[in-house]
């Protein structure tokens, strides 16, 4: 069920999507920690990590059928 408010509608995430989202969140939280180590991820970058998983969400509820 979509909700409208100021002209546009917000969808809930499908399942894919907000799975997603939560892997790139504790990912980069996983690096930030040092619990892990990945070589393409640098640990300073943890936060743009963060930021693409955020806009990974906000597409999948602004945008019907993503």
């Amino acid at each position: 069920m979509a909700f409208r408010r100021g002209g546009f509608a917000l969808t809930p995430p499908s399942t894919i999507v907000f799975v997603i989202s939560a892997v790139l969140a504790v990912l980069s939280m996983l690096i930030y920690f040092r619990v892990v180590q990945i070589a393409i991820v640098n640990p300073r970058y943890v936060y743009e990590l963060l930021l693409i998983g955020y806009l990974v969400l906000v597409a999948g509820v602004l945008f019907r059928r993503v």
